[in-house]
């Protein structure tokens, strides 16, 4: 056995949705056609599977070689098993001899992205309410030749007609790109209509609060005495306009994302939890190149403890796991999950821009020059946690100031050419121009 099909199998048997990434040749097929086959072998034993039952696995492979290269492999583990069919759909077909052929039933089909749309469309004998697995065949290769938009209306579909968070789903890849990423959490985290689940989801009966200096004092009051007052579990997120002279007594954690100013800073930010002899957790991030603040801290009689990130880690992966059942590395689910909502909204990517934008400006302003130092930063990953991808510098990433002396130093620039041709027409102008023989003559004898 490869290793993709090590460690790809066990996890398909138990049910994972799963996104299989390996060079090709690597015997990614078979890889999951083993054991999805095997699983419908052991249905079988429990509840007898007919032709009439329809559809149990779709494959869609970006084209038809890949298609019947597919359904030959399928016909060849199956050769045994009478009850299991397999099939195809693919362009260049006659579209009533694959409604015939669905009529009696395809138990596994292998089928290219528009002709499986059409007949979820348009073929009302096409059944497929029993639908258990869902695979996409070489899905990198499937985006690059232009069937993003038929994929995702494929996957609309389904959530529409039948129960598709019981359907295992299963991408093939060579590549992993951000294309992929988008396909398997559309069809990983989206609710049987389709919607994207928002925050709320997420946090149930958890109440967000926000606070910021541009908040209106009227709003900023109303949010402060809400959050205080709030019986059951609330977030507040904020600046620093939270980080003194403000009392909540039974804020029981505070999280500091970015560095504090200062010491005595740092001292402010903490005092927001264990107010009045109660206890309370603060957990300060920092990244790997900042270590050396805790040591400074220490000179302060500060002493903190090192959190384990990856007991962090380990625990996202489980709980995606087991709540959603994807099989992905937490980092890239988180990412993906932060992208998807800047993706989709034009608005939330210009805010989560400016957010990037002003989170590099105020650490480039922190004091400890000699900790935080911008050029130490990993931006590409930094960028990916605001869900901006790669930022060019535009408008928003320049300060005021440089903006006004890169607009002076065009217009001088601009001056000093307009000048330059002035000058260069004037004398064009000035030139005199070339005499004839008759001219020439006439001045010689005047």
């Amino acid at each position: 056995m490869t290793n993709i099909q090590k460690q790809g199998i066990p996890a398909i048997i138990q049910g994972q949705n799963i996104v299989l990434k390996s060079e090709t040749g690597s015997g990614k097929t078979l890889t999951y056609l083993v054991p999805l086959i095997s699983n419908l072998l052991h249905l079988g034993d429990q509840n007898k599977i007919s032709r009439n039952d329809g559809s149990y696995i779709f494959v869609i492979c970006p084209t038809r070689e890949l298609c019947i290269q597919c359904e030959n492999v399928a016909k060849q583990i199956t050769l045994k098993s009478t009850f299991i069919i397999t099939g195809t759909l693919i362009g260049g077909e006659n579209p009533k001899k694959e409604k015939a052929r669905l009529r009696k039933g395809i138990t596994v089909l292998f089928a290219s992205p528009g002709r499986i749309l059409y007949h979820l469309k348009n073929t009302q004998s096409f059944v497929f309410d029993k639908l258990k697995y869902l695979v996409f065949e070489e899905s990198d290769r499937t985006l690059d030749m232009g069937f993003q938009k038929d994929l995702e209306e494929i996957v609309t579909v389904l959530q529409q007609k039948i129960d598709f968070e019981k359907v295992q789903k299963i991408l093939i890849s060579a590549n992993f790109n951000d294309d992929i990423e988008a396909l398997y959490l559309k069809m990983s985290i989206q609710n049987s209509n389709g919607e994207v689940l928002q925050g709320e989801t997420f946090l149930g009966d958890i109440k967000v609060f926000i606070l910021h200096g541009n908040i209106q004092q009227k709003v900023r009051s109303e949010t402060y005495f809400n959050f205080k007052k709030y019986q059951g579990g609330a977030i507040l997120v904020s600046t620093d306009v939270a980080s003194r002279g403000l009392d909540f007594p039974e804020v029981t954690h505070s999280i500091l994302f970015d560095a504090p100013t200062s010491i005595s800073e740092y001292c402010n930010r903490i005092g927001r939890t264990a107010r009045i002899d109660s206890k309370g957790i603060s957990l300060l991030i920092l990244n790997n190149v900042e270590k050396p603040y805790i040591d400074k801290m220490r000179e302060f009689n500060i002493n903190l403890k090192s959190f384990n990130d990856e007991l962090v880690i380990e625990a996202t992966q489980e709980l995606i796991q087991k709540k959603y059942n994807i099989n992905m590395d937490a980092f890239q689910y988180v990412e993906s999950l932060i992208r998807q909502c800047t993706r989709n909204d034009k608005s939330k990517y210009i805010l989560a821009r400016r957010a990037y934008v002003s989170s590099l400006r105020a650490y480039a302003m922190l004091k400890d020059k000699d900790i935080f130092r911008v050029k130490l930063l990993n931006l590409k990953a930094l960028a990916k946690g605001f869900g901006v991808g790669n930022v060019k510098a535009g408008n928003e990433t320049k300060s005021d100031r440089y903006q006004q002396e890169l607009a002076e130093a065009n217009k001088n620039r601009y001056d000093k050419m307009e000048r330059f041709f002035n000058e260069k027409a004037e004398r064009v102008k000035n030139q005199r121009k070339p005499m004839n023989t008759k001219q020439l003559f006439n001045m010689e004898f005047m």
